[in-house]
């Protein structure tokens, strides 16, 4: 395994799942199109009880391909909030998904950026992140160092020139808004 990882792919096996799992609820969609303009990903992330986040990566293509299969995925799927990053394409996919009469997506700032790329770190030490072991997202997992964010923060970035980091970005947008929009069930206090 990649020792100069910065999650190991035994970290990253680890939070695999193998039973199956009877997951309902509102989706969360993490959408990156990548620095170079090439190619864009797309997760989502759902409450899979226990405090724990179920993640899966729906797709990584060519952004020449445009927004047509992840827009037939929005109107199709129980989505509660959609975040896109990468100023290659966010703009654009905003203004279809306005066209198509869907919600507003989150644009984050760098700072909510750093903030996710914390939780996601956080959440793969504590083991409430799992997944179902796709190998392209355990291929970028475990071949990936960090990389500043302005002055305070970090992200990530692929060690292997081959490998898209937007597939791993757009898990970690899907899981951070998971953790931050995610519906708060009320306390009831009794006397």
């Amino acid at each position: 395994y990649n020792q100069a990882s910065a999650i190991s792919r035994a970290e990253w096996q680890r939070l695999q799942v193998e039973e199956e799992l009877n997951i309902s609820g509102k989706l969360y969609v993490g959408v990156k199109y990548g620095i170079d303009a090439r190619r864009m990903a797309a997760a989502v992330a759902v409450n899979a009880g226990n405090g724990k986040v179920f993640v899966e990566v729906l797709f990584c293509q060519d952004m020449r391909k445009g927004n047509k299969r992840l827009l037939d995925f929005l109107k199709r799927a129980d989505v509660e909030k959609v975040v896109v990053d990468g100023k290659a394409g966010q703009d654009l996919l905003a203004e279809e998904m306005k066209r198509e009469k869907m919600k507003k997506p989150i644009l984050p700032k760098v700072s909510e950026i750093i903030v996710a790329n914390a939780k996601f770190e956080q959440a793969v030490e504590k083991g409430t992140i799992i997944h179902n072991g796709q190998p392209s997202l355990e291929e970028v997992a475990a071949n990936c160092e960090k990389r500043t964010i302005a002055s305070t923060g970090f992200g990530y970035r692929s060690l292997k020139p081959d490998m898209e980091i937007a597939i791993l970005d757009s898990v970690i947008l899907a899981h951070w808004a998971e953790e931050e929009f995610r519906e708060k069930k009320k306390q009831k206090a009794r006397y």
